[in-house]
């Protein structure tokens, strides 16, 4: 999808993200009061800064967010998405930890294999990336 006017499309990350006691689930985070789509559950992550590449951001954005070290993983998929006057690109990337999540903006977390991702209200940009995320979750290792 290409925008209408320069600077129209934000760039955007997020962490399918896995520990080694939870095999086939995923982190997934709920957005805090005073952040965009508050209530709504997204996959963490966060906007790619200028010079940053997508692992990078990652990293960046997951220590900032929920104070986690991350290994960034394969690539699952990206997804363009009207949000009000311009598109989010999100692009998703499998990632590990072995850190216990810390909710900074965040208010609630939950550890979600695929048949349970229907069970939340997703933030808009997230939705389009379910099947490809149910579709990792549900493969190998």
């Amino acid at each position: 999808m290409s925008p209408d006017a320069a600077g129209a499309v934000l760039r955007v990350v997020c962490g399918v993200v896995s520990r080694p006691d939870t095999p086939g689930r995923a982190l997934v985070t709920r957005r805090g009061p005073g952040m965009a789509h508050a209530g709504a559950w997204e996959f963490p992550g966060g906007k790619v800064e200028p010079g940053e590449s997508d692992a990078t951001a990652l990293v960046r954005e997951l220590a900032e967010e929920l104070g986690l070290n991350i290994i960034v993983g394969p690539f699952l998929g990206q997804a363009d998405t009207p949000v009000g006057s311009r598109i989010v690109r999100l692009a998703a990337y499998a990632c590990r930890t072995a850190d216990t999540p810390d909710l900074r903006e965040h208010d609630a977390l939950a550890w979600v294999d695929a048949a349970g991702l229907d069970g939340f209200a997703w933030a808009p940009a997230d939705v389009p990336l379910l099947g490809a995320v149910a579709e990792h979750l549900d493969g190998p290792g």
